[in-house]
């Protein structure tokens, strides 16, 4: 199991990772540092997501990439409402607080699996090694587009139009920042300004993961965590 201190371990001895609204956008930094930017967060597109005047508000939090725990809590969920609860169409908020390891992965799209993922996995820390399994360019992110198994849709497209939003640690992304920088031969900004680029829709960066998760607890969403 990836810890955050082993994840956060991993990338500072080698010095890791819209529909919904404007992504956080962070000043440039100075020419030529390589310096990963100061954050600057958008705290207004923030409150207007767990503002929504919706009957449901469920969060869910993911540490672990575990074979897309967390796309299938966000979708049983919602089954549930429009099924066995007869809710159609379904007045939710469902909100993942990706954070801490590898579960960031989910909140990127075809392009940085690609480009950065799997050519930088054979010398990423093995724990994330383990959790992003045997990745190889062209695969891109197998939770994005497509069903993930026969009928049953927990892709993240499909998420996003049932009004799920995707919450992406910028600590925890500037550490991943920094682990691709290492293996691919880049500079720290480089590599989180890509990441920051290839965000999949319905997701937004946030300060620190713990503290979306306390924000969406105050705004009365219920919480699971869902992988450690």
């Amino acid at each position: 199991m990836t810890t955050r201190k082993d994840f956060l371990i991993a990338s500072t001895a080698a010095a890791t990772l819209s529909p919904v609204a404007a992504k956080a956008a962070s000043p440039a930094p100075k020419a030529g540092s390589g310096e990963i930017p100061a954050f600057v967060f958008d705290k207004a597109a923030f409150d207007a997501i767990v503002a929504r005047d919706v009957k449901h508000r469920f969060s869910f939090a993911s540490e672990q990439l575990g074979g897309g725990q967390v796309c299938y809590a966000m979708t049983n969920v919602l089954d549930a409402c429009d099924g066995a609860l007869g809710e159609k169409p379904v007045s939710a908020t469902s909100a993942a607080v990706l954070y801490h390891g590898s579960s960031l992965a989910l909140g990127f799209d075809d392009r940085v699996w690609n480009e950065l993922f799997a050519k930088a996995l054979p010398k990423l820390a093995a724990s994330i090694r383990a959790d992003l399994g045997d990745l190889k360019p062209g695969d891109g992110n197998p939770w994005l587009h497509r069903p993930t198994s026969g009928d049953y849709d927990a892709s993240i497209d499909t998420l996003g139009r049932r009004g799920a939003v995707f919450f992406l640690c910028n600590n925890a992304t500037t550490g991943f920042a920094r682990s691709l920088a290492t293996a691919l031969g880049m500079t720290p900004a480089a590599a989180y300004a890509e990441l920051t680029a290839g965000l999949v829709p319905n997701a937004m960066l946030v300060p620190a993961g713990v503290w979306a998760i306390h924000a969406l607890q105050e705004a009365r969403f219920t919480y699971q965590q869902v992988t450690l």
